[in-house]
């Protein structure tokens, strides 16, 4: 994946999660996926994502900001 693939996904995310879109959200992640929410237990699958983005929301959360830290491509 090309770091211009990876902002798009990002922006996207960023965009989804302003319109408080958790459906939305856990659909770009993989159907076994792993999501890691702050200050609680990993949840796996995309139902879970999108409930745990959820409870975000209902936590008040608003905004969020991501920005690619570092990209190395293994096998692409």
């Amino acid at each position: 994946m090309s770091n211009e693939a990876v902002n798009a996904v990002m922006h996207e995310y960023e965009r989804l999660f302003e319109e408080q879109d958790a459906s939305g959200i856990a659909a770009l992640y993989a159907q076994d996926a792993r999501y890691l929410p702050p200050n609680a237990s990993a949840v796996e699958g995309r139902a879970a994502i999108q409930q745990a983005i959820q409870h975000s929301f209902e936590a008040g959360w608003r905004t969020l900001r991501l920005r690619t830290v570092r990209l190395d491509v293994v096998d692409d």
